[in-house]
């Protein structure tokens, strides 16, 4: 009896301890969990929303909205739905879309998907609309609380001059006018290789002083196919200021969501394995720098942007202008450090990225491209480096046995004192 006795009070002990942790604390817990999942969701959705219209802190209110959400069966398509400005040089071939005055259609002619003489040539940039869109665009940003109307991604840009094709002789002029009498005007031109100049003049024929912003950025929609080979960096990158070389995977942007550089300088953009695509205000200029991620639209949104601190003040009766740079094109050694010396870009070498080990593969390199100069075959020159440095190996292991030697060896008899 005293057994059964203490067994009931055991189950009925247990069942109290049971259902009082089920009403004080794990019912509390659950209610809590599921309120602060609800707080999260609407956070979250607040953050798609905001990041749909990334924000710059500062006196410019922000970059605007990425527009072109058209769907298109194919590239064909997508060129063909808006006029367009050919790009021929000997490197490039593509065309600037005159909605939005876009450089985005861009393809490298040197290069090509494989080996085969007859294989594709690399496409490096394209249209929106498309399911890996990927393009640069340039344009202003007014002050705060001002009504001033600029040219956005659906504004349709006219061709001034004769001019109809951008090559490395011929820059091209675009020119829009925003009825309340403004007049912006912006001359594309690029070099030989991968580097766009743009500069945009705007006349102001109203009575006031108007100031805007210079912006410029990278959008790239949905996450290309990288290496991910650990040593070498596909994503979002760039040299900005005291931040010095900053760069950000496509994954982990994702949880970041949005990576802030205020008071800097420099530049920004996209790496791919042998590509890149880069924005660059005038060497020294102060901006504000962005890198973020959104899917508010069904599909991922990366942006690299910046927008210069320093308005650019317009008087009235007067005319204005800014330049900025586009680098799109192969991470070419030599041409990199060509616009890094004249241009003055801040550490645009590292626009390659040599690997944790570049104080010796950069050097590698350059003894690697100075012997195929002079051997005219590439695979030659990396087995001439290789017996080279077999030599020096084996120079190096003889001087160390000869000096181990020399001081195991017991002195000469004529070295002996008497």
């Amino acid at each position: 009896m005293t057994d059964n006795r203490n067994v009931i009070i055991a189950i009925v002990l247990s069942m109290a301890v049971l259902f009082g942790w089920q009403f004080f604390v794990a019912g509390p817990q659950m209610e809590r969990a599921q309120q602060q999942a609800q707080i999260a969701t609407e956070q979250q959705a607040a953050a798609d929303a905001a990041l749909a219209t990334p924000t710059t802190p500062g006196e410019a209110a922000s970059t605007p909205a990425p527009s072109g959400t058209a769907v298109f069966a194919d590239r064909t398509d997508a060129l063909a739905a808006s006029q367009r400005i050919a790009i021929e040089t000997d490197d490039l071939s593509g065309s600037i879309n005159l909605t939005g005055a876009r450089i985005d259609d861009l393809r490298l002619r040197q290069y090509r998907e494989t080996v085969d003489a007859d294989s594709p040539i690399i496409t490096l940039l394209t249209p929106a609309g498309l399911p890996h869109a990927y393009f640069a665009e340039e344009g202003w940003v007014p002050v705060a609380g001002a009504n001033v109307a600029v040219p956005t991604g659906q504004t349709v840009w006219s061709v001034e001059g004769a001019n109809t094709t951008l090559t490395a002789e011929t820059p091209v002029t675009l020119v829009w006018d925003n009825g309340e009498g403004l007049i912006f005007r912006r001359t594309i031109s690029v070099d030989e290789h991968y580097l766009f100049t743009i500069n945009q003049l705007i006349e102001n024929q109203t009575q006031s002083d108007v100031a805007l912003y210079p912006y410029a950025r990278v959008i790239r929609h949905n996450t290309p196919q990288v290496a991910n080979f650990f040593i070498q960096h596909e994503g979002l990158h760039g040299v900005l200021g005291d931040n010095n070389l900053v760069s950000k995977k496509y994954s982990d942007l994702q949880n970041d969501r949005q990576v802030t550089f205020e008071n800097t300088a420099g530049w920004l953009g996209f790496s791919d394995k042998y590509w890149a695509t880069s924005v660059m205000p005038p060497a020294g200029t102060t901006l504000n720098a962005r890198f973020n991620w959104s899917n508010a639209a069904g599909y991922d949104d990366y942006q690299t942007s910046y927008v210069e601190t320093t308005p650019v003040v317009i008087a009235a009766g007067a005319t204005a202008e800014r330049e900025s740079f586009l680098f799109a094109g192969a991470k070419e050694e030599a041409v990199i450090s060509a616009y890094q010396t004249e241009y003055g870009f801040d550490r645009f070498d590292l626009l390659i990225d040599w690997g944790w080990l570049g104080f010796i593969t950069k050097p590698m390199y350059y003894l690697l491209t100075f012997l195929n100069g002079i051997i005219g075959n590439f695979g030659v020159a990396v087995l001439a480096v290789t017996v080279l440095a077999s030599v020096v190996a084996d120079r190096r292991a003889a001087r160390a046995g000869e000096a181990a030697l020399s001081r195991d060896r017991p002195p000469a008899a004529s070295d002996r004192r008497p």
